[in-house]
């Protein structure tokens, strides 16, 4: 029997324990919508971060493998052996190996990518595949570099990857040849003579350009363009590529030519000599014309008041290095001019109406002993028979810019360096050579000129003009 005072107590024990099976049926449930809810959250979160590990993963590995496009295009443009590549077709250093039609392949394996620090981590690293495309295989009409890099990013399976091919038009700077035209128009012209003949050395270990073409000289790499004709004479030859205008084309291929001979696929430009690297005004206050030594020391002085330089017949005077400033050069007759050191000599027209001319007398010579630029500013340039312009020396000593209108080789004279003279008829008359390269208006050869281009040029900073090229394609995947 239950007591009647025990009443209060059963009844709240019962319903203690009636809330505590509510809570506990709360709290289950609750949980189970707690997990209902997290679930498809962590799932998402996982997801994410895979797939946000995946774009990272692949975003390095494209990085890694436009790194690699990046390292093939700076050594075949700015490399250590960049001269290499362009006689050769093979990248010194990279794994050389050949297509199945000759074509030369530069391979470069297993770069890595490290953070600094004393635990350097890797961060992924490429390959990189190099087809030099001399054999106009795959382009009969233009020699194109063909590059494949395939970047990595690491991973603990195995590792994401991405490719890119590009395909690069071919450096023209080893035109040996290239007239605009007029600024405007954009039409130039190059016309050879009865024998006349574009052709290539290099000059790289000798001290002369004619030791160095006797020793090294390459029937290839000749090669010339124009936004204008070209004109063949009896028996000239280039040997290398021919490539005129769009509007002047070749009805068939020349005899005269040993490379490709299509139309340039785009017009050649220009650029003025920028005004910053003339350091014009610099040169007129401060210069080293008082540093002129003569021949002789009963000689007449070399410079008048006006700053003209002027060596009669049989006398000589010496530049030691420096910068000089005249409105003249004029050499008599085997006079000879000596440019003792590294310099630049600014020839400057400044409104003179027979001024800013260069003018070396017959069998005369300006010789170059150093690295010498040679500015001729609105004047013209004329070379007499059997004179010569740094004919001892190598192309690389000298660069002429000029922004006159003529250059004149007459019979039998020797030029030995790049130049660059967009506005001037350049003509290289009977038995003449030129060792180096030129940009210029118009050019003309006479009866067995010669155009021979130096591959050591091609390891000078010139205008960017002599390095006209680009991708033409870029493909990724």
């Amino acid at each position: 029997m239950i007591k009647l005072h025990e009443w209060p107590r059963r009844i709240a024990n019962k319903m203690d324990n009636g809330r505590k099976g509510f809570v506990l049926i709360t709290a289950i449930l609750a949980t189970s919508i707690l997990i209902i809810l997290t679930l498809p959250y962590v799932s998402r979160v996982a997801t994410e971060y895979k797939l946000m590990a995946k774009i990272h993963n692949s975003t390095a590995a494209l990085d890694m493998s436009e790194a690699g496009i990046e390292r093939a295009l700076w050594e075949i443009n700015f490399g250590p052996n960049k001269g290499q590549f362009t006689a050769t077709g093979y990248i010194t250093g990279w794994s050389p190996s050949t297509d199945g039609h000759g074509n030369p392949i530069s391979t470069l394996n297993g770069n890595v990518f490290q953070s600094g620090g004393a635990n350097p981590m890797t961060l992924g690293y490429y390959s990189m595949t190099v087809l030099n495309d001399m054999n106009k295989t795959y382009d009969p009409n233009t020699n194109k570099i063909y590059i494949t890099a395939t970047g990595y990013a690491p991973q603990l399976t195995s590792p994401d990857r991405k490719t890119v091919n590009i395909v690069y038009l071919k450096p023209q700077h080893n035109f040996v040849t290239r007239a605009i035209g007029a600024s405007g128009n954009q039409i130039g012209a190059i016309t050879f003579g009865v024998q006349d003949k574009v052709d290539s050395f290099n000059s790289a270990s000798y001290t002369t350009a004619l030791q160095a073409y006797n020793a090294t000289k390459q029937n290839a790499n000749g090669n010339i363009a124009t936004n204008g004709s070209i004109v063949f004479n009896t028996q000239a030859k280039v040997w290398g590529d021919a490539r005129p205008g769009a509007d002047h084309p070749f009805s068939s291929k020349p005899s005269n030519v040993s490379g490709a001979w299509g139309t340039l696929q785009a017009p050649l430009t220009t650029e003025p000599i920028p005004d910053n690297t003339l350091e014009l005004s610099g040169a007129v206050s401060s210069n080293s014309n008082s540093n002129i030594i003569k021949g002789n020391v009963n000689d007449p002085a070399p410079i008048d008041a006006d700053n003209n330089l002027s060596l009669g017949t049989q006398k000589s005077a010496t530049l030691p290095g420096g910068t000089y400033y005249f409105k003249s050069i004029t050499l008599g007759t085997q006079s000879t001019l000596n440019v003792g050191g590294t310099s630049k000599i600014y020839v400057d027209k400044a409104g003179i109406s027979n001024g800013g001319n260069v003018s070396i007398g017959t069998q005369s010579n300006l010789y170059v002993n150093g690295t010498t630029v040679l500015y001729v500013l609105g004047g013209n340039v004329t070379v007499s028979t059997q004179g010569g312009i740094n004919n001892v020396g190598v192309p690389k000593n000298l660069i002429l810019y000029s922004t006159g209108n003529s250059i004149s080789l007459i019979t039998q004279t020797d030029f030995s360096g790049a130049i660059y003279a967009p506005n001037a008829a350049v003509s290289l008359t009977t038995q003449g050579d030129i060792y180096g390269a030129l940009i210029c208006k118009t050019f003309s050869g006479g009866t067995q000129a010669g155009m021979h281009f130096d591959l050591d040029l091609l390891n000078v900073d010139l205008l960017p003009t002599f390095t006209s090229n680009g991708v033409e394609s870029w493909r990724e995947n």
